[in-house]
Formats: C-alpha cells, structure tokens, sequence
C-alpha cells in the first residue's frame, strides 16, 4: 500500500506540480524578457508589475517574486506577500535554505523546479527561471505553487492513475488484490471506479474496519459483501495533503497460497537438515470428486524413492492434521508404512496441517542404548559377583521365531568382552 501511494503521488502529483510551477515560470520569464527587449519595460516598472499582479491576481498562497544578483546575493526585489506575522521569521530576515537555493537557481541559465519550504515555512513547489534582458542582466523569477493548492485537480491526476492500475490488476490472472481511494470523512465512498474484486458492482464494507483503515496507516479485515471474495486483507495508507487515503485489499484466499507455498519451502529446507529418521512435514486439504484429502506442501524424505506414482502407507498423523483438522500425538502408519511416533497439528487458517515424525525403530534404538549405558554404570559399582544384564530376543530382525537372547551388555565372565553388542555382537554374547 505504501509503494503504490508513493507511485500514485511522488510520480503522478509531485511531479505534475513540478511541471505546474516550471511551465508558470517559464511563461512569466518569458513575456518579461520581450518586454525588456522592445523597451517596453524598466526594471522598477518590473517590481511594480509584479507586487500588483501577486496582490491583485494571484490567490492566496500563490507569488511570482523577482531575484536580483546585484549585491553578489541572491535577493528578492518584489515585496514578500506573505513576510510580516509568519514566525518564526516574522521580518523575513532569516530564508529558509530551500528558499535560498530557490533564489539561486532563479539566476542560473538551467533554473528548476522542486519542493520544499519557502521564506515563510510553509511547503511549496518553487520554480525558477532566468531573465536574460531585463535590467542588463543578473535577475530571475522565482514561482511560487502552494503545496495544498488545488486540491481537486491533483485528486483527479491519482484517482485516473489508481484506476489504471486496478484494470492492470484485473487482467493479470494470478492476482486478484485491488485499490480503492476512499474520502476518510466518508468511509466506503469510492472515488475510484469499482474495484475489480467487486466484479463490476460497487462492494459493501464492513463499515468499522473501512473507518479503522481508511482514517490513518495501518490494517484491518474487511468484507466485500457483493464481490463473493469473503474476507480479505485491508492495508491503507493515507494521503492528507489530497484528503484521501489509498485502500489495498488482498483476499485472504490470495495471501493464503503466498504464505502456504513459503511454508513448503521452509518445510522441506528444515526436513533435509533433520538427523536420522525425523521428519517435519506440511499438508494442505484437497477436494477430489467430493472427497476430502491432502497433499504434501513440503517433499518428504522419502518420497522420490516410495511415493512413485503412489505412496503405500495412509499417513495417519497427516489427515488427522490436515483432513480431520485435529491434532495429538501418537504411535502410526506414515507415508511410507513404517510405523512412526508422531505428534501433528491442525493450521485451520490455512487449510493445512503440520506433522513432526520419527520411526519406531530410532526410537526404540535410543531407549535401548539409554538403558544398556546405565547398565554399564551400575555394573562398575556391583560386587564383582553381581551384573545388571539387558538383552533383546534373538533374531529380533526376522520373522522367525526368537530362539536365543542377544545381549546389549558385556558379560563379566567373557573374555574379551561382547565387542560392538550392539551391531555385531560376538557369539559368546549370544
């Protein structure tokens, strides 16, 4: 919302009333310096025309003012309309630096335009231009544009911008955000055509969240009632010196894509630095032939080796997160059918679902491991006629029937010990 008010004002409003002030002082330079030319003109006829037609013609605000360099300084020769009662300079004894450099430019042969503060504080577009034959040189004419003056004119500079911009918006299919310029005295007045969310007919707003919008910067949610849109994201950004305020509206729908296909991103940059057979993934509901189901947003680990064109196992944790919106831990099948622990998450928002996994088999391992290390302690403290065994069936990694124990510990009474007992364990501990 911010970038496009500046692109609508900085580029649309400031600059046509650059152009505004520069084309005024062109014109004044140039009939001047004719005048000059043919005699028609003396320099004290020049400051008389000039104070007369800035207190006679120009409203208020508005002032032509003639620079002279005759003193080495630029200085203004017309009266300054509005110098007595303006503090904090109320003699005008002290310009401005934009003022000055306003002055200065006025004697060089390029001149400019640009906005800042003029001798009495207040903002204004000041614009320079030379003249070469009045006065036998070194004087120029400096205007004066009010920052707030014309209000209206410039309104309908941004108003046909924002309206440009909302047909490009439009017709660009994969977004669907609009803007509207409201009057804050009058919340969910539009001054720009109909926003496309709207869909040719003009919206209704939530009449609490446009006035919370459209009064000042900031967001709030918003109802488009006629445009079939549902909720969307409001952002405003006002513009007071047009007594108007820019309202950008994203459907929620929109932003949800944006920040689902982030989180896919995140989710598989994290799975590939998880250790061992942990894994975090993220699934969004589906609707196929009117039956719910899911798809991964970020890509398991495993699944360019199993999930080709299919994957065997029914994920459990995932459509209790995501197809059943719930969330718990416990022990199941993932994608794959190994037999898992793990704890997963509705994100009702956002229509996904989020699960962090590991496989039975790396859980059992550390348990085992835990207990076979505090086995080894204890056995260092018993009486050299007392062990602490631990043992698991043996084969445990077949479907035979367990015939022996293989043990997680070294015996005592071994020669040499039981060796890595844990992956290959020697047939004394067996």
């Amino acid at each position: 919302a911010t970038r496009i008010a500046a692109m609508l004002t900085d580029n649309m409003f400031l600059s046509v009333a650059k152009d505004r002030a520069l084309s005024r002082a062109r014109v004044l330079a140039n009939t001047f310096t004719v005048q000059c030319q043919m005699g028609l003109m003396d320099l004290d006829t020049l400051v008389a025309v000039m104070n007369r037609t800035n207190v006679e013609q120009y409203p208020a605000g508005f002032e032509a003012i003639l620079v002279s360099n005759a003193s080495g300084t630029p200085t203004p020769l017309t009266p300054l309309r509005y110098c007595m009662g303006h503090s904090p300079n109320p003699g005008c004894s002290n310009y401005t630096d934009d003022f000055r450099t306003a002055m200065a430019m006025s004697l060089t042969s390029s001149g400019g335009s640009f906005l800042g503060q003029s001798y009495n504080m207040a903002s204004a577009f000041m614009a320079s231009r030379i003249l070469t034959a009045c006065g036998g040189g070194g004087l120029g004419v400096l205007y004066i544009l009010p920052f707030v003056s014309d209000q209206s004119t410039f309104q309908k500079y941004v108003i046909t911008a924002a309206n440009v911009v909302n047909t490009a918006l439009f017709n660009d299919p994969s977004d669907d955000s609009s803007i509207a310029l409201v009057q804050p005295a009058s919340p969910g007045v539009l001054m720009t055509a109909p926003m496309p969310l709207c869909q040719g007919s003009l919206c209704t707003f939530d009449p609490a969240a446009e006035a919370a919008v459209s009064s000042g910067n900031g967001t709030a949610l918003d109802i488009l009632g006629s445009g079939g849109y549902g909720t969307v994201l409001a952002a405003s950004w006002s513009m007071p010196y047009l007594n108007v305020s820019l309202v950008l509206e994203i459907p929620m729908a929109q932003l949800q894509e944006d920040i689902l296909r982030q989180l896919g991103k995140q989710g598989t940059t994290i799975n590939a630095n998880l250790n061992g057979t942990t894994e975090l993934m993220l699934g969004r509901a589906t609707m196929v032939n009117g039956t719910k189901g899911f798809s991964f947003l970020s890509t398991p680990k495993h699944f360019n080796e199993v999930c080709k064109p299919k994957c065997p196992g029914p994920a459990t944790a995932m459509v209790n997160a995501v197809v059943n919106c719930g969330r718990g831990a416990g022990f199941n099948l993932d994608y794959r059918n190994v037999s898992v622990l793990a704890a997963y998450v509705c994100l009702p928002r956002l229509g996904a679902g989020l699960v962090y996994k590991v496989d039975d088999a790396q859980i059992l391992q550390s348990s085992l491991d835990s207990v076979a290390d505090y086995s080894v302690i204890q056995n260092s403290k018993e009486p050299s006629t007392m062990e602490l065994l631990v043992g698991l069936p043996y084969p445990s990694n077949t479907t035979a029937t367990p015939t022996a124990v293989q043990y997680l510990t070294d015996l005592q009474d071994v020669p040499g010990g039981c060796g890595d007992v844990r992956q290959q364990p020697t047939p004394q501990c067996i």
